[in-house]
């Protein structure tokens, strides 16, 4: 078991092996959790959102290969910074997206019908924030920006496109308890 949310998933079952120590397995007791939509159209928007999520990484890591001025300035920095925990939390949602068989797991569950809005929608935001930052340094000419800035801002703006397609895929994603 992973966390106290899904404890009453489980139920707990001590024996007794022949040296008298005591083991506890865990037996899932939970719900069935199946996708709303058929089998096919899941599998081709989560190769979609894993190809998604593995450009948003390229995007995210590009302009950090380079020496730009945009990343010198916090107030740019920071939500680009903050960028990669939403896209590792999509990447999970990818990931899970990708292997899940039905019946699934309430914690499966969970990561695809609620992280990935979530997380898609905060990637988008905090890309975004990056990227309406950086243009505001230019316009008022805050800091130290160089030619590689223009190569900042597209990657964010492509990071952001890419989050918010993943935020378009999230009815495919919905889950039910049978």
């Amino acid at each position: 078991m992973s966390s106290k949310k899904y404890v009453k998933d489980y139920r707990s079952i001590d024996t007794v092996d022949s040296k008298g120590r005591l083991h506890t397995e865990y037996e899932y007791i939970g719900g069935a959790y199946y996708f709303c939509e058929d089998a096919g159209t899941v599998r081709r928007k989560a190769i979609l959102l894993a190809a998604l999520c593995g450009a948003g990484w390229l995007f995210w890591l590009l302009p950090l290969l380079f020496n730009n001025g945009a990343m010198r300035l916090p107030f740019i920095s920071l939500p680009y910074i903050f960028t990669a925990l939403t896209l590792w939390l999509m990447s999970m949602s990818a990931y899970t997206a990708l292997t899940a068989h039905e019946p699934m797991k309430h914690k499966m569950s969970v990561r695809l019908a609620k992280w990935l809005p979530g997380t898609s929608l905060a990637a988008a935001i905090l890309s975004g924030v990056a990227l309406l930052a950086t243009a505001a340094a230019y316009v008022f000419g805050i800091g130290s920006l160089n030619t590689y800035d223009w190569l900042f801002a597209s990657c964010a703006a492509l990071v952001c496109a890419s989050a918010i397609i993943c935020h378009t895929q999230k009815k495919f994603f919905k889950t039910e308890e049978r």
